[in-house]
């Protein structure tokens, strides 16, 4: 017996819809399954930390309790145990697995670097933070194939034996808070100063592009100073027209020896936001002959 097609073309075409509509659907979860972080990376949404003083995070993270850095600018992440640390929290991997996922963060190669992360603590809560790369001291857990301890730093932490805060670390936090250009705004002249050459000497352009004009010659200047692989404060001095006397020592790439500069220093206003004037750097990040 012969089927009537046109009899029952609506049914026909109503499936075939249904048919089209099933292969979108499923591909479109297909692709948000395969686009999901793994395990140990942190979707954007997650990214930015609380900012809260040393003295509060001392209490949140006790010594012995475990958490997860996650880093800010790669989402990865490894768990922890706080371990010691009176001004700051001294902390070690947990595992080998843990280890080998923060040293992939510092491509491959340990590191004082400080980078921006955050701490997720076992509550639930997400402390902006900062954290070095190079195990030292002494470590208790053992089998995580990491020598030693690291340190994290907090709003306000200092490193042992400093009643400073190091200016490396808190940088590192504001930008896990996501509160680096607010808190630029409350700093003097010569704190930008010593905050953009920091900015430097971690290889944060991006943060000390902050403290610069964003002008084709700043770019410029800013992509001269990867050749540098260290750059030092040794004095900032006050002048007349808004202008400060800067004394540096820069360590060039492929180079151990110290080569000293002394530079004036313009700002572009009299007031925060602070902004350097990018001619009055340009020779700061040049190889001396």
């Amino acid at each position: 017996m012969l089927v009537d097609l046109y009899r029952y073309r609506k049914l026909l075409i109503i499936a075939a819809v249904l048919m089209v509509l099933t292969a979108i659907i499923t591909g479109i979860r297909q692709q948000s399954s395969t686009e999901q972080p793994s395990e140990n990376e942190v979707p954007a949404a997650t990214f930015f930390g609380e900012l809260i003083p040393w003295e509060e995070a001392d209490q949140l993270f006790p010594k012995y309790a475990k958490a997860r850095i996650v880093d800010v600018d790669t989402r990865l992440s490894f768990r922890v145990q706080r371990r010691a640390g009176t001004e700051h929290a001294d902390v070690q991997p947990l595992t080998k697995a843990d280890t080998e996922i923060m040293k992939t963060i510092y491509q491959g190669k340990w590191s004082w670097q400080r980078k921006a992360i955050i701490v997720e603590l076992e509550s639930g809560r997400r402390l902006a933070a900062s954290m070095h790369g190079m195990p030292h001291g002494a470590g208790a857990i053992s089998g995580n194939n990491f020598n030693g301890h690291f340190c994290v730093h907090f709003l306000g932490s200092t490193t042992h034996g400093s009643k400073s805060p190091n200016t490396a670390h808190q940088i590192m936090v504001w930008k896990a808070a996501d509160q680096f250009d607010r808190l630029l705004q409350q700093v003097s002249a010569p704190e930008a100063i010593d905050i953009f050459f920091t900015a430097v000497d971690q290889g944060a352009t991006a943060l000390a592009a902050r403290l610069l004009d964003g002008s084709p010659e700043a770019q410029l200047l800013l992509a001269r100073s990867s050749q540098v692989q260290s750059v030092k404060i040794d004095s900032i001095t006050e002048e007349e027209n808004n202008s400060h006397e800067v004394k540096l020592r820069l360590v060039f790439a492929g180079e151990q020896k110290d080569h000293k500069k002394t530079l004036t220093l313009r700002m572009q206003n009299s007031a925060p936001p602070w902004i350097i004037a990018t001619d009055s750097l340009e020779e700061c990040f040049d190889k001396p002959n």
